[in-house]
């Protein structure tokens, strides 16, 4: 019976390891998708914004321009995104970026997506934008326009009537140009009753609730129901590992030399197999992201967007990488501890442990 009891300790072994290694695994990647403080910190979106914002400008500025027969030479992007970063004030993107991951986590956590609101506020950009800080960003995207051909757009310099499409008007100077888009620019965000009246702050639902399908719902509060138990019962998963080596002790251990082995060997297993998936997951999945370039005929956009991927995923695994190094770090040590007091603690007798485990005329 004794051999029967020992046949199914060792199988429980094999549970933990499985267990084990797979829980270590998965649960610090639900822990770490599900951490709204840590998904903030990572989200690094300004710098990427300050690149896209230009492309997206340049992109326009072409289609403008060849739409009035103009042949847009190189527009310097490096001028443009000088630009942008005169308009946006320092960390006031962090400050945005953080206000989204809010108002999405708010929609993850209750499963309604009538909390998904974020709050933007856009007062610090309009201050700058209504100061020099405006008009040096105006003057830098004017001056790089070409020259208009003939017929050149119709304005009127008294009344400040000015049209630009993707070329200035031959007769108007850069300064004179910069003054008039300026200052009707300036006008129409005056004129907004909306910026006016919340002082700049601007609501947006992100899943524009009032426009879901129920079956979009439903599938919104399956998802928070997990979303929800990665926050706070993924831990819950340790305890499958937990309760086999509960059992190995019940069934199999009746010496402190034989509690040693039956404790020591699987968590040792375990945790040497979690540290190389530990160290080759992230390192393989980093070098695919980096090995992987975007496919032909990708837009400048594509591009950018896949390297904000990337810059998001760095910080991301190295979270994880440090999580999940220590906690097969400890079943390591754990493991080699209780090793130690296998061969320390012998065999022994039967009794040595009392009434610790199964005795044979127990069964």
């Amino acid at each position: 019976m004794r051999g029967c009891l020992q046949v199914v300790a060792g199988f429980l072994a094999f549970v933990f390891v499985a267990t084990a290694v797979l829980v270590l695994v998965v649960v610090n990647l639900l822990q770490i998708v599900t951490d709204r403080e840590l998904m903030k910190s990572s989200l690094d979106l300004g710098p990427l914004i300050t690149e896209v914002g230009p492309v997206l400008l340049v992109e326009e500025m072409r289609r403008e321009a060849a739409a009035q027969g103009v042949v847009v030479e190189d527009i310097d992007a490096a001028l443009l995104q000088e630009a942008a970063t005169t308009i946006v004030p320092p960390d006031w993107m962090d400050a945005q970026v953080d206000a989204a991951v809010d108002a999405l986590f708010n929609a993850l956590e209750t499963g309604d997506p009538a909390t998904a609101v974020a709050q933007f506020d856009l007062q610090p950009v309009i201050q700058r934008f209504q100061g020099a800080e405006g008009r040096a960003a105006v003057e830098i995207i004017l001056q790089s326009l070409p020259a208009c051909p003939d017929p050149q757009p119709q304005f009127d310099l008294a009344s400040g009537d000015l049209e630009i499409r993707g070329c200035l008007p031959k007769g108007v100077s850069v300064s004179q140009a910069t003054d008039m888009v300026h200052t009707a620019v300036v006008q129409t965000i005056e004129e907004n009753p909306q910026l006016l009246d919340e002082a700049g702050q601007v609501e947006v639902n992100l899943f524009q609730s009032e426009q879901m399908t129920p079956e979009t719902r439903q599938q919104l509060e399956q998802t928070s129901r997990l979303f929800r138990f990665g926050q706070k019962g993924a831990w819950l998963f340790w305890l499958i590992p937990l309760g086999c080596l509960l059992l190995i002790a019940l069934l199999a251990v009746r010496s402190w030399g034989e509690w040693g082995h039956w404790w020591g060997w699987p968590p040792l297993i375990a945790g040497g197999i979690a540290l190389v998936f530990v160290v080759l997951i992230p390192a393989v999945m980093q070098w695919l992201f980096r090995a992987a370039g975007p496919p032909p005929g990708a837009s400048e956009i594509e591009v950018l967007a896949l390297q904000g991927i990337r810059d998001l995923f760095d910080p991301l695994t190295a979270v994880y990488r440090r999580r999940a190094l220590i906690q097969s770090a400890i079943m390591l040590v754990a493991g080699v501890a209780m090793i130690v007091l296998g061969f320390v603690g012998g065999n022994g007798d039967k009794d040595e442990l009392g009434d610790w485990g199964l005795e044979d005329g127990d069964v």
